[in-house]
């Protein structure tokens, strides 16, 4: 099955609090999805982002070291993460790395 269609899509870095309310007053009855990347500077960003954009489908493709300074490990960073995978819905789809060394971790949730 594919999925194409007309898709709106974020520009640059306009992932936060500001930037994604601003880019879904631009989303129209001709998209049909919308793709976003939900920031992450803290506990309970990613959750509160997923509660505007209301995601039905998740990505999370690795966990790095990008965000250590601030959450203090990776396991912090994956556990921070892993809210975009509690906001999907029932009947939402979660996409992870099989190859990244928290998938076990993502997938249980």
């Amino acid at each position: 099955m594919a999925l194409e269609g007309p898709s709106l899509v974020a520009p640059g870095t306009e992932n936060n609090e500001v930037g994604i309310p601003r880019l879904l007053l631009k989303l129209t009855s001709e998209h049909r999805f919308c793709v976003l990347e939900l920031a992450m500077r803290g506990p309970g960003e990613i959750k509160y982002l997923a509660g505007i954009c209301r995601p039905s489908i998740g990505l999370i493709t690795n966990i790095g070291e990008a965000h250590v300074g601030r959450l203090g490990s990776r396991e912090a960073i994956a556990k921070t993460k892993a809210e975009l995978l509690t906001s999907l819905p029932a009947d939402g789809v979660g996409i992870l790395n099989a190859d990244d060394f928290f998938f076990g971790l993502h997938k249980e949730m």
